[in-house]
This record gives C-alpha cells, structure tokens and sequence, in this order.
C-alpha cells in the first residue's frame, strides 16, 4: 500500500512538474526572456562564483578574507552534497542530454546561488533582498531554459539555504582552522 501511494504521489509530482514547467516557459517565451535567462543562469556556474570568492582572496581586506574562509568550505560541502544527491536520484533533465553525470535534481545553479545569496546576506544585510532575488531569478532561468524542474529548483534552493546557515552556524570553528 505504502509503495502504491508512493509510485502515485511520484506520478502526480512529476506530471505537476512538466504542467508547470512548460506553462512558465510559454507564458514567458520571447528573445528577451532568452537573452535574460541564458545570462542570468551563467551568473550561478561554478566558474563565476569561483572567480568571485578567489577575488575576495586575493584583493579583500582582513575582514572580507575571514568571510571567504568558512565560504569555501561551505560551498564545497554543498557542490559535494548536491552532486552526492544528483548520483542517487538519476533524474532526467527536461530536455537531452541524459547521463549519471547530467542528472536534474536537484538543481546545483539555484543550490550554489541560494548558498552564496543566504552567505552573503548574514554578512552584508542590506544586500539581502537584491541577492534573494537574483538567487530566486537563477532558479527560474534554470526552468525557463528547460534544464530543472520546478522540483529540482526548489530543493537546489533549499539545500543552499540549508548549507549556508550550517555554514554560518559553525563559521567559528571553520575559521579557526585556517584554511589559507
């Protein structure tokens, strides 16, 4: 009975999943929506975000190098967990290609954005509703190029909220290690 409810409900997700990803995209669809999002959702590649967080390695004061500490071990762990998840799951992405190595979910963009958007917004709070929505807008780009489901969105953006405020919890300690 347990198994039935569960194949129904993984049903019924998933076919809420294609309804929703597809009326968002339609209802969006036009030269500037594809403009936007192909950009917006490269503002979360892991290269980006790497390049941000060595750059306040390199030229940040004291202050923003002691941020930088917990941050790299935080988004690592949280690169690590999303693809750990993204092994096990195997979910197929809305549109080819389809590999274990190209899963959907969760979606690592809106997970590395909502992870650096919640970091970011604990040490710099009144950047805190410009770096929600643009962590919100790369997980919408990730549905609107038909690359997540919504699901995988939402639990991407759950996860990097989730490692970020463990990030945060035990920054103390993650500094204390010294890491560079």
């Amino acid at each position: 009975m347990k198994l039935l409810f569960i194949l129904i409900l993984s049903f019924n997700i998933q076919r809420a999943d294609s309804t929703l990803l597809y009326k968002f995209h339609n209802s969006l669809k036009s030269e500037f929506s594809d403009y936007l999002f192909e950009n917006l959702t490269h503002t979360a590649d892991g290269k980006t975000l790497m390049g941000i967080t060595l750059a306040y390695v390199v030229f940040g004061d004291s202050t923003e190098q002691r941020i930088v500490r917990p941050l790299a071990l935080g988004v690592t762990i949280n690169f690590l967990t999303v693809d750990l998840i993204k092994y096990i799951t195997n979910r197929r992405r809305p549109t080819p290609p389809y590999s274990r190595r190209n899963s959907s979910f969760p979606s690592g963009h809106t997970a590395a954005a909502f992870f650096y958007a919640t970091y970011f917004s604990y040490h710099y709070p009144r950047y805190q509703i410009p770096l929600f929505i643009w962590a919100t807008g790369v997980g919408l780009s990730r549905i609107y190029l038909k690359r997540h489901w919504p699901t995988d969105m939402l639990a991407g953006a759950l996860i990097g909220f989730s490692m970020a405020k463990l990030t945060l919890h035990f920054r103390n300690r993650i500094e204390d290690f010294h890491l560079f």
